[in-house]
């Protein structure tokens, strides 16, 4: 699977953003940084998001500024619309299959330019000079990007090995196929669930294994009714639906920055950009925790 497949996959199933809890303590922390970071913005100024997915910076900056022009652009097939208001559409332009280190616009367009856990998948060396390329002079930008040692990182980690175990080899997944192709019958595939859950008690959780679990009920409903269509249609969704999983969070994981990569990232950026700062941002409440990295200034 590309990795814009993954993406894609993810985001046509309406998500607004991908690493926060939606109506958690980090949401609103994250919500607010970039309200602030709108407020000295002049009306009419000219904002664009890279890889913006379904829009969750821009949803965050236009229900404080409604006065601005904003633009997303993103690699994979988004779906941004149905999270913003008709009347908040008519200032938003998105942009999908759109590279961030090949961008469709004129230099020194934008006055300001943002990022959220996007900005480190694209190749970092020609993405930093095409922000620096489109970004007008003076102007600000802010990018949050992933942290090795993040508790997203470590969250996403656990959830493909969790993923990974429902696949590998002639796991829970194989079965399943095997009793949708008469190749076992309905009490041995039952019989091996059991004995799933009972190896693997330790390591799985309700929001992993827990929803297979409930996808699977459906498909082996429509098999006891005969309605192999049916069958074959709702094993395919599901297992295209754990593969881009795995490789969404396996890039996600493969894009997160530690302290070295940061800092080449940053002397890289300071060649073309005025001011380069950097900051790590700990989730609420928990300041020993790792949430992202924070980098920002002017060009």
């Amino acid at each position: 699977m590309r990795s814009c497949d993954a993406w894609s996959f993810y985001w046509q199933q309406s998500h607004l953003e991908s690493c926060i809890a939606n109506d958690s303590d980090d949401h609103h922390l994250i919500v607010k940084r970039w309200q602030d970071f709108a407020i000295p913005l002049t009306p009419d100024n000219k904002v664009l998001d890279l890889a913006t997915g379904n829009g969750f910076v821009l949803h965050s900056i236009i229900s404080k500024r409604s006065d601005l022009q904003l633009f997303g652009v993103d690699y994979a097939d988004i779906v941004p619309d149905i999270h913003f208001t008709s009347q908040q559409n008519k200032h938003i332009r998105f942009l999908a299959n759109t590279d961030i280190s090949s961008l469709p616009f004129d230099d020194n367009y934008f006055d300001a330019i943002t990022s959220q856990f996007g900005f480190e998948y694209a190749p970092k060396d020609k993405a930093y000079r095409e922000l620096s390329r489109v970004l007008k002079q003076s102007g600000q930008y802010q990018l949050i990007v992933h942290h090795k040692d993040s508790e997203v990182i470590k969250f996403s980690i656990k959830k493909r090995k969790e993923l990974n175990q429902l696949v590998e080899g002639e796991a829970l997944i194989k079965h399943l196929e095997w009793y949708s192709k008469d190749q076992i019958t309905l009490k041995a595939f039952a019989d091996y669930q059991q004995h799933f859950l009972k190896v693997h008690h330790k390591q799985i959780t309700e929001q992993v294994t827990g929803q297979i679990f409930k996808a699977i009920m459906p498909i082996v409903n429509f098999k006891q009714k005969h309605e192999q269509l049916m069958v074959d249609n709702g094993f395919t969704h599901l297992q295209e639906q754990i593969t881009a999983e795995i490789s969404r969070l396996s890039q996600l994981i493969d894009a997160a920055l530690n302290q070295d990569s940061l800092s080449q990232l940053i002397n890289n950026m300071k060649i073309v950009l005025s001011e380069v700062n950097c900051e790590v941002i700990s989730p609420l409440n928990c300041p020993e925790k790792v949430f992202a990295w924070r980098i920002w200034g002017i060009k």
